[in-house]
């Protein structure tokens, strides 16, 4: 089957990194076929897969499908734009278009610099604010994006200056007497402040004026992180829904409905350095993007999109607590009505990570696709939401029967031979010896206790028993009785069989008498620091 073996060849060629499509992933194993593998189509908020099944899209293209899949506007615009294509020599009209439309959207805009993704434009912005200032220190809260100058403070990580982390320093959200603090203490080397103005979390009443006069006071630049936040709350973001103005602003994800557009806009004032700080790329005024992004514009100022986006998240946030209540679940579901998250609470002996994957896994089934996000888009038909609530109905019911421990939880004990358990572990050692094995060296308790067997399987199968070794360190640190303290683990692995062109790729397997209760897949490459875990594990695993 062509789709098949597509699916095979991509782990071969597809370099990935830390980016992948989340729904991708099945949750437990032998479940493979429960989520798709492609989507080969998609319209409104429905994805089509290789087999031909539909399923309703939640995560929206990693929040990308603001107005949904394949809006008309949308492609019209693209078509049109076409006819002059999408590289050209000079500037096209549709650059200024765009730019004048967002000056008249956006309240701090006045003047608009492009690029191709968020990342690209966050690094603008915290160049601007360095160039303005004179200074090097960031203060910020949330995610910014994958480049150097935010990605060095994961030290675990190869590749990165890990030394210009001493210019980052995360605060609190919603602290303002910490922010404050950190202000007072690095007075005088602060350039920016860099934060979502909100996410997960309200801001409470006066945060973000507060935040506002700090750095005013302090004299650095105020920067909105505003990539998930637009058209979202309000057509002119968070800075219009709150009456609170930055000095820069950075955008993406929803302003192409998809196309590869990313916008960084300001005062005039800090804007204007934006040449001097070494920002350029050959896609930047790439014509199609922006005449999708023109496009977008014109379909928030002419329909309800922002007040649609939100009404179906106010309806999705009140129904599915509902059916909490009702079943007795301690969920919660957290954040703005245009951007939820559900979380689960360890409950009934089981943790929230496995009840998370019980209910997404269900949804799956059920045609309905979510990692526990759920970012409406205009798409989202009432037809959309009546399934959903449905596939949600039973995804609680199902959570509800694990939780209460009923009979007959023919998914989780065809999924999970033990639900209940709990595995906690770490690889305190991953190191390519001499003779060329790979030696590994950790820890792994299921539920306080040691596994009967530790396993280490190849990519063809074949399996290596690890060896058992005494860890009282462990058993101190845990206060575990005196039979758990044979839960080290030792193996050395031969290259021949766990090694290919420098990867080395493995499944840890951990059995209770005859139950696998514990697998993740790892990968390593000679010269990292730590390996990497797949997150097709269904139970937690440190390193």
């Amino acid at each position: 089957m062509r789709d098949a073996h597509t699916w095979a060849e991509a782990s071969e060629i597809l370099a990935l990194g830390d980016h992948h499509r989340s729904l991708l992933r099945p949750l437990f194993a032998g479940e493979e076929e429960v989520y798709p593998r492609f989507a080969v189509e998609a319209y409104g908020c429905r994805l089509v897969d290789e087999r031909g099944r539909t399923f309703i899209d939640w995560v929206s293209g990693a929040g990308c499908a603001l107005l949904g899949y394949r809006h008309p506007a949308v492609e019209a615009a693209i078509r049109e734009q076409l006819a002059a294509g999408p590289m050209l020599s000079l500037y096209h009209p549709i650059e200024v278009e765009l730019a004048r439309a967002l000056t008249q959207l956006i309240p701090c805009a006045e003047m608009v610099g492009f690029g191709k993704s968020a990342s690209d434009v966050l690094t603008a912005a915290v160049r601007i604010a360095r160039a303005h200032t004179g200074r090097k220190l960031i203060l910020y809260h949330g995610y910014h994006g994958f480049h150097d100058w935010f990605a060095c403070r994961q030290q675990l990580r190869p590749g990165l200056p890990h030394a210009s982390s001493e210019n980052l320093r995360n605060f609190p959200y919603n602290d303002l007497p910490a922010l404050e603090a950190l202000l007072e203490r690095f007075r005088g080397s602060v350039a920016a402040i860099l934060m979502e103005p909100t996410s997960m979390t309200p801001p409470a009443p006066g945060y973000l004026e507060g935040v506002r006069e700090l750095a005013s006071a302090h004299g650095v630049l105020l920067i909105f992180d505003e990539v998930w936040t637009w058209y979202r709350l309000a057509p002119g973001g968070a800075q219009e829904l709150y009456g609170v103005l930055p000095d820069l602003a950075c955008y993406g994800k929803s302003l192409g409905n998809g196309m590869p557009l990313a916008a960084v806009v300001g005062s005039r004032r800090y804007m204007r350095l934006l040449p001097s700080v070494v920002f350029g790329m050959t896609h930047r005024d790439e014509t199609l993007s922006l005449a999708a992004a023109h496009a977008v514009i014109g379909v928030v100022r002419a329909e309800p999109v922002v007040n649609r986006i939100q009404s179906v998240g106010r309806r999705i946030r009140a129904e599915l607590l509902a059916l909490s209540e009702k079943a007795g679940i301690r969920c919660a579901v957290v954040g703005m009505d245009a951007r939820l998250k559900i979380e689960f609470d360890d409950q009934g002996g089981a943790r929230r990570e496995y009840l998370l994957q019980l209910f997404t896994r269900e949804c799956a089934a059920r045609g309905v696709l979510t990692s526990g996000l759920i970012g409406a888009n205009y798409g989202h038909d009432e037809a959309a939401v009546r399934q959903t609530l449905e596939a949600f109905a039973a995804g609680i019911g199902l959570v509800a029967r694990v939780v209460q421990r009923a009979p007959n939880v023919s998914l989780a004990e065809a999924t999970a031979p033990s639900p209940l358990l709990r595995a906690e572990g770490h690889l305190d050692r991953v190191e390519v010896l001499s003779d060329g094995q790979l030696a590994i060296e950790g820890w792994l308790l299921i539920d306080d206790a040691c596994a009967t067997r530790i396993e280490v399987v190849a990519t063809d199968g074949h399996v290596l028993v690890a060896e058992v070794c005494a860890r009282p360190d462990v058993l101190a640190a845990f206060h575990l009785p005196a039979d758990a303290l044979s839960c080290g683990l030792a193996a050395a692995l031969p290259p021949a069989i766990f090694a290919r062109e420098g990867d080395w790729e493995f499944e840890l397997r951990a059995r209770v008498a005859d139950a696998t209760v514990f697998r993740c897949a790892i990968t390593y490459r000679t010269g990292w620091t730590r390996p990497v875990l797949s997150d097709t594990a269904w139970l937690t695993f440190g390193v």
